[in-house]
């Protein structure tokens, strides 16, 4: 099996972020591996300064660099969670469209994992919305997307599996995609 020795954490406000911190503690603690804790602000390196400078005259560049401390604070935190339990770890703002930025970082350096908790419903659930489902279909790397709080144990893991041209191990006879289902007990089920 593959370890994990350098792991992407997406934690945006609107999404079930404790969920997908945690589980990211315990796969960074289990695999050695460090975290590298992302938020990302949807305007692009100074848009956010323009509209505000609109709407509030001259002190827009000023509520521009406090939404970003904002934003660093809220890493920053959960940075210092993480080297409680003893995981090494960076935290970075991004800024520009959410899942560009995400998929530019993970080329970037070369990230073994995302991890994201879905974006959150009134109801606590996670629910798939538009950042989750394109970080899903474009992310270069294997991407963990967390739909609630659990206690590790799963009914259901989904893998999605992008056909390559020629040779696919994955193709069945006469060139159909082969997905399988892994129960609780480890055992595989292509029904």
């Amino acid at each position: 099996m593959k370890r994990f020795k350098s792991i992407l954490v997406v934690l945006s406000e609107d999404s079930l972020d404790e969920v997908a911190f945690e589980r990211a503690i315990h796969l960074a603690r289990t695999n050695e591996a460090a975290l590298t804790l992302v938020d990302v602000i949807d305007s692009s390196p100074g848009e956010l300064a323009r509209m505000l400078t609109a709407l509030s005259g001259s002190r827009g560049t000023e509520i521009a660099e406090d939404v970003l401390a904002y934003h660093r604070g809220r890493l920053a935190a959960f940075a210092a969670r993480a080297r409680d339990a003893g995981v090494d770890v960076s935290e970075a703002v991004l800024q520009g469209a959410p899942f560009v930025e995400v998929v530019r970082m993970v080329l970037r350096e070369g990230h073994d994992i995302v991890i994201k908790g879905a974006t959150a419903a009134p109801d606590g659930r996670g629910v798939l919305k538009g950042f989750d489902m394109h970080l899903l279909r474009k992310c270069p790397c294997p991407v963990w997307m967390l739909m609630g709080p659990g206690d590790g144990s799963f009914e259901r893991i989904m893998a999605a599996v992008g056909p390559q041209r020629g040779g696919n191990p994955a193709r069945g006879q006469g060139g159909r995609l082969c997905i399988g289902r892994w129960t609780r007990d480890g055992g595989h089920d292509n029904s």
